[in-house]
């Protein structure tokens, strides 16, 4: 007789010798701790309560040598039909027989401690209390924009400006890291002696090249966008969120198809961090993109109260998903309806031409456009008419960024 591998049902199984499932083997414990006996066999013991056939099955270590008559388990299975020890070969087969049902019955009684819901369907006793599984913690919309916002702002840092002075630069610019490192290799460049650009050249060449903010980002913000495409893959996974696969879909997600609209969109300058990290652009629908005055001067387009519209403008509808469009509203004298003209990106991510409205009142305000697709995002003007009620002052129509947000992101 040799022990059985696990999966297969029977351990002894000639006729008239029951099968050694798991279900067999918790029914003949269970039996034979009470003092009773189970299928194909019996074995009494005074030792222990009633504990449902979960307790210590006694002394069941086949490497002791012996098997007490507290391990109803041993003696269910090891007795046949008939009540007698089957003839096993060798000095180690009883030890070998025991060591293999006890394992089996030892890996299934743990193991199953796993899985709550399936030992509840099968323990006799009345159900207790249950313990909850713990919440798995997954990425929210807010989360991703927060952490994006901030490597935005790491990687503009790093940049810096022609006004400091400071930052990596970028390829050409005249200012930063790129700048100096590129005079460097210059300076070796020019002697036009062997001897030194032989050994200064190149090195002198691989220094400008990694001085600058994307390679930089590559290096530094790769390892952490990986782990974020991987946390959102997971958020996708947990919470059914169909496509969800990476940082990218899990934002397309929120801000195309979950409730509200526009939840996930990243900041303007991300789309650089996106592109040095990644090598390719994200789509449109990621990134918000903001015009206002008087930071652009006449904002999307500009009307003077009897005069007419002025500077038309759009934003690069395949980089940006738009902004929130609205109204500000300079000087004005009366009141009425404002209708802003252009173009717009519906939340089905393609875009189409529009007129979105908003009530304006005298003086000085900013009022929000109603789009004429709902939840659309303003990607550009091409007209600006006011009601007969107003009756002077400036309008300018602008798409600004999310509620609570800056732009550059801090």
């Amino acid at each position: 007789l040799r022990p059985q591998p696990r999966g297969l049902t029977g351990v002894n199984e000639t006729e008239g010798s029951p099968g050694c499932d798991s279900e067999t083997l918790g029914t003949s414990a269970l039996a034979s701790r009470r003092g009773g006996s189970g299928e194909g066999g019996s074995s009494t013991s005074s030792a222990g309560g009633d504990d449902g056939g979960r307790s210590d099955p006694g002394n069941c270590d086949p490497e002791a040598g012996s098997v007490d008559e507290g391990c109803s388990v041993f003696a269910s299975v090891s007795l046949g039909a008939a009540g007698a020890m089957p003839m096993v070969q060798g000095s180690n087969g009883l030890r070998g027989f025991a060591r293999g049902v006890f394992d089996e019955v030892r890996s299934t009684a743990y193991a199953d401690s796993r899985r709550p819901s399936e030992i509840a369907a099968r323990d006799p006793r009345p159900a207790g209390p249950t313990t909850k599984e713990s919440p798995v913690a997954t990425m929210t919309p807010e989360l991703l924009v927060t952490l994006t916002d901030l490597h935005t702002a790491w990687y503009l840092t790093l940049k810096g400006s022609a006004a400091t002075g400071h930052g990596t630069g970028y390829e050409g610019s005249t200012f930063g890291a790129w700048a100096k490192a590129k005079e460097a290799e210059e300076a070796v460049m020019i002697t036009q002696e062997w001897d030194l650009v032989g050994p200064l050249g190149a090195a002198s060449r691989a220094l400008s090249n990694a001085s600058t903010a994307d390679n930089v980002a590559a290096i530094l913000v790769g390892p952490i966008r990986k782990q974020l495409d991987i946390v959102c893959a997971n958020a996708g996974s947990v919470l059914g969120l169909s496509g969800v696969i990476d940082v990218t879909s899990f934002a397309t997600h929120y801000n195309l198809t979950a409730t509200p609209r526009w939840q996930c969109l990243l900041a303007p300058d991300y789309y650089d961090v996106h592109v040095a990290v990644l090598g390719a652009a994200p789509p449109p629908v990621q990134s918000y993109f903001e015009v206002l005055q008087p930071g652009s001067g006449s904002g999307l387009g500009k009307l003077l109260v009897g005069t007419g519209f002025l500077n038309a403008s759009s934003i690069d509808s395949t980089r940006y998903a738009g902004g929130f469009g609205r109204v500000k509203a300079v000087a004005v004298t009366g009141s009425g309806t404002v209708t802003v003209t252009g173009s717009w990106r519906k939340t089905d991510g393609t875009t189409a031409t529009g007129e979105g409205i908003t009530s304006v009142a005298a003086g000085d305000s900013t009022t929000t456009l109603t789009p004429p697709f709902t939840d659309a995002l303003l990607l550009g003007v091409t007209s600006m008419s006011a009601a007969a009620g107003i009756t002077g002052g400036t309008l300018y129509a602008e798409a600004a960024r999310p509620a609570g947000r800056t732009n550059p992101p801090v």
